[in-house]
């Protein structure tokens, strides 16, 4: 689906590339992870805004998932906890704006 193909970019690359380049300049294993941590948010969140727009409450769930994809990344050295609930989340999402749909038209 499209959001393995989020995760491997936006955690797999993005995230990984910004924890390389600030481990570069510092030994701290966690001050790098933040420092991508926080700039995978900023990117994955800004990527989403075209589709949310000023929606504050989705937003923040983006962000909040990309913090736990950035996160698992870096403890588990792997995407698939983020692709699992990358997935997961996707398919919620769709059944709960499909059942909307339904019950509005049925309205």
């Amino acid at each position: 689906t499209v959001g393995i193909i989020e995760d491997i970019f936006f955690f797999g690359v993005i995230a990984s590339i910004a924890r390389n380049l600030i481990h570069r300049f510092t030994d701290s294993f966690w001050l790098s992870v933040g420092i991508a941590l926080v700039v995978s948010i900023i990117i994955f969140t800004g990527y989403h805004n075209w589709r949310y727009g000023v929606m504050e409450d989705a937003l923040l769930s983006v962000a909040f998932f990309a913090a736990i994809s950035t996160f698992s990344l870096f403890m588990t050295k792997s995407l698939i906890i983020s692709n699992i609930l990358h997935v997961t989340n996707n398919f919620l999402v769709t059944l709960f704006v499909i059942q909307r749909v339904a019950f509005a038209v049925v309205i």
